[in-house]
């Protein structure tokens, strides 16, 4: 089956005839990777199909391709059914490119029972299509990746929860960031091995966006290791960067923190101000280590540099 799903292969020796069986480019990104074999081949169909039509008007393709394969979310039909009508000219390309079977989804939304187990992007036969189990797992991928897609334009909750349903909870959305995270991080492994290195860095900084639900401006703060929500306020205050940040003063940052203790009463509760100031502290603190670091990590670097240089 390795040979067959193209992992492995014989080489043969020319001049004695001998061969043994070695791994492929594929075989080697596969077990580096740490991704299921028995679904390698969905996954590189993927990944073959937007190297050569990926769309980067939004982030919704990417989204897609770093939903683990076996996501088992509960779609609304119906919600999702009248989205796709909805769906601007970018949103519709992406559905198509990745297979979304509108013939199935109208079925469901209108709880209509689907009898044969083949069917065509159109709704027709097509016995060269997946079988209803794979259309059925593209269209729960899409309703995921719409899910994460409003997580990672930090939507606020309310907004999300109006759009895909009350059933729909924190818990599990940050399960699926997680989820969405470490299959990203597998992705990535596998498109270095593979040799796609513009696919790699694009699902790579996806991983650590949708891990901590942040638009990409706000990358550079999460290094500090705050909340999303801290960090925007920091961020739309003015701190934009770790460095910013660092230059700053506990009293600057606390003053800016008090939108999250808005309704506290610290006359009421005195100890609130103490957590507040120590909030504050932590973030100074926290972002003149990771300063320092990255300075000390950039010194290394440069002495590495210039040591090889010598040597060469």
């Amino acid at each position: 089956r390795l040979f067959a799903e193209g992992f492995i292969e014989w080489v043969a020796d020319k001049e004695t005839g001998r061969g043994v069986w070695k791994p492929t480019k594929t075989g080697i990104a596969v077990h580096s990777s740490g991704l299921p074999p028995d679904v390698c081949r969905d996954i590189v169909g993927d990944l073959e199909k937007a190297q050569k039509a990926f769309v980067l008007d939004s982030d919704l393709h990417l989204i897609y391709l770093c939903v683990p394969l076996n996501e088992d979310t509960r779609v609304d039909w119906q919600r999702l059914a009248a989205m796709l009508k909805r769906m601007d000219a970018t949103g519709s390309s992406i559905s198509e490119k990745v297979g979304v079977n509108m013939g199935l989804l109208n079925s469901m939304a209108q709880g209509t029972a689907i009898k044969r187990q083949k069917l065509g992007n159109g709704g027709g036969l097509n016995e060269s299509t997946s079988g209803l189990a794979g259309q059925h797992r593209i269209i729960t991928r899409f309703w995921t990746a719409l899910i994460l897609q409003e997580v990672i334009d930090e939507t606020p909750w309310k907004d999300i929860e109006a759009k895909f349903g009350a059933s729909l909870d924190r818990g599990s959305v940050e399960s699926m960031q997680d989820r969405a995270s470490r299959f990203a991080g597998m992705l990535a492994t596998f498109c270095a091995k593979i040799g796609w290195h513009k696919l790699e860095l694009l699902i790579k900084e996806f991983q650590r966006r949708v891990l901590h639900g942040v638009r990409p401006e706000m990358m550079d703060l999460m290094e500090v290791g705050v909340k999303p929500h801290v960090a925007r306020l920091l961020f739309d205050a003015g701190l934009k960067t770790p460095e910013m940040l660092a230059d700053s003063t506990a009293q600057h940052v606390e003053s800016i923190l008090l939108r999250i203790y808005r309704d506290v009463s610290f006359d009421e509760r005195p100890e609130m101000r103490t957590i507040l100031q120590n909030h504050a502290k932590g973030i100074v603190g926290r972002a003149r280590r990771t300063v320092k670091d990255k300075r000390n990590r950039l010194i290394a670097e440069a002495s590495e540099l210039g040591r090889n240089e010598q040597n060469w």
